[in-house]
C-alpha cells in the first residue's frame, strides 16, 4: 500500500510522506530502505550475501545512514 500511494505522487510529495512514516515509525532498515533515496538524494547501497542466502544488507554504518534520513527530513519540514 506504500508503494501503491507513492506512485501517484510527486518527487516532493513522496519526500514528505516518506519523512512523515520515517517520523512516526520504527526507523528500522525497511523504512530506511524505503525512505533514505527520497529524502537523501543519494543512493543506498544494498548488497546480496548471494542467491543461495536470500539475505541483503545495506552497505555503511546503519545509525550514521539513519542520522542522514533525519537530517534530510528536518529539512524537509523546514521548507
Amino acid at each position: 500500500m506504500l508503494l501503491a500511494a507513492c506512485s501517484t505522487m510527486s518527487e516532493q510529495e513522496r519526500k514528505a510522506f516518506l519523512c512523515k512514516e520515517w517520523e512516526r515509525g520504527t526507523k528500522n532498515i525497511d523504512q530506511l530502505k524505503a525512505t533514505y533515496i527520497f529524502a537523501t538524494g543519494k543512493q543506498l547501497r544494498v548488497r546480496s550475501g548471494g542467491p543461495r542466502t536470500g539475505v541483503h544488507y545495506v552497505e555503511g554504518d546503519l545509525k550514521q545512514l539513519a542520522q542522514e534520513v533525519d537530517a534530510a527530513c528536518r529539512a524537509q519540514n523546514l521548507e
